[in-house]
């Protein structure tokens, strides 16, 4: 308000009989009720400001411990995951190894009786090498266990010639039907092991 209207308003109160003292304590209480009042929002709004942000970073907080915490768990499971199956590959191809070695030694016993003068030694050994064979399909794969089969195989039709040919026609037949495959057996040996990784069979 201008000078002249706080004069006319005085004027005023003084006719009516107010004291100017008192309506000017009225309004000073006013203007500190009003900007209490202003003080009392602002603080609110705040507060309110504060306790969003607050809760926003706690949120924020709580997210990222939560991804941290499932990362870890992930990290965790595919770690115990390769390891199981780094160790099953192991006793595997560990497996596999062993099994081809006694396939060998059941083999070269079968052809050391096959060419020799023992009948009933070639019967006992060439079972052994049947067991060895029912080995190999156990621990595979298909192609080995397909090449010791057609080892077994022909080595079974050579023991009927047995009765029928001497020690060096026995020879001859096991370089010319056997010998070959025994080759082809190693081959795809060496070929699975570096399939899986395995520059030569374990030691």
């Amino acid at each position: 308000m201008s000078g002249m209207d706080l004069s006319g308003i005085a004027a005023v109160v003084a006719l009516a009989g107010i004291p100017v003292t008192l309506l000017i304590g009225r309004w000073q209480k006013q203007t500190a009720l009003r900007q209490a009042e202003l003080t009392h929002r602002a603080a609110l709004e705040a507060a309110e400001a504060n306790h969003r942000t607050a809760l926003a970073t706690a949120e924020a907080n709580h997210r990222t411990a939560l991804a941290t915490a499932e990362a870890s768990h992930r990290t965790a499971l595919e770690v115990a995951r390769h390891q199981s199956e780094v160790e099953e590959k192991r006793w595997t191809t560990e497996a596999r190894s062993v099994t081809y070695k006694l396939f060998n030694i059941a083999l070269a016993e079968f052809r050391a009786a096959f060419t020799g003068d023992d009948e009933q030694l070639a019967s006992k050994t060439f079972q052994e090498l049947h067991n060895a064979e029912h080995l190999v399909r156990q621990v595979g794969p298909r192609m080995v266990f397909g090449s010791a089969r057609r080892i077994v195989e022909q080595c079974g039709a050579l023991r009927l010639r047995f009765p029928a040919t001497s020690g060096a026609e026995r020879e001859a037949l096991w370089k010319e039907q056997v010998s070959y495959l025994r080759d082809r057996l190693d081959l795809t040996i060496a070929d699975t092991f570096r399939a899986e990784g395995w520059s030569v069979g374990p030691q």
